[in-house]
């Protein structure tokens, strides 16, 4: 649930943001949401009772999306062993920023970096240091995540419309 995580931590001093009430050891400020903390509980022990299910739906939605764009010309940035939940992939003389807005029109969600880079115009960090700094594969790449969420529709569809982008 929206507001709530958990902080792992081996037994260790860290300063607060926020300076709490003796009923929180001074750990914390307010009242903990117990609500939304049940409702992470739960979603946590489900994560971890579909684990394995959920990573190989993942890794099918990512080879049925492999699959759909078969024909057309690109190129996986990264090593043969990654995780499926992000393909980053690159089309050649296909400028990433028109790509984006063009599936961004189409409803279809991808991105040129990282989650914490979002609303930024810079060029990924990743592949600057994997490629280089001129390298053409920071123009030309974009982001897709998977998740247990996304549906084979969805991964088909995105390959259609790469297609329809791409392919003209």
């Amino acid at each position: 649930p929206k507001g709530v995580g958990i902080l792992y931590s081996t037994p260790q001093h860290f300063d607060n943001l926020l300076h709490g009430g003796e009923q929180e050891d001074k750990r914390r400020a307010s009242t903990e949401n117990m609500i939304g903390i049940v409702g992470m509980a739960q979603a946590l022990s489900d994560a971890v009772a579909n684990k394995d299910k959920n990573f190989e739906h993942v890794e099918e939605l990512n080879q049925a999306f492999l699959d759909g764009i078969s024909g057309l010309d690109y190129y996986i940035n990264g090593s043969e062993n990654r995780m499926p939940h992000v393909l980053n992939i690159g089309f050649p003389n296909q400028n990433n920023g028109m790509l984006l807005t063009r599936l961004d029109l189409e409803g279809i969600a991808v991105s040129t970096g990282s989650a914490c880079t979002a609303g930024t115009v810079d060029p990924s960090h990743v592949l600057a240091s994997l490629y280089g700094d001129d390298s053409h594969r920071l123009t030309e790449s974009i982001r897709v995540s998977f998740s247990e969420l996304n549906t084979i529709e969805e991964v088909q569809e995105l390959a259609q419309k790469l297609k329809e982008i791409v392919g003209n």
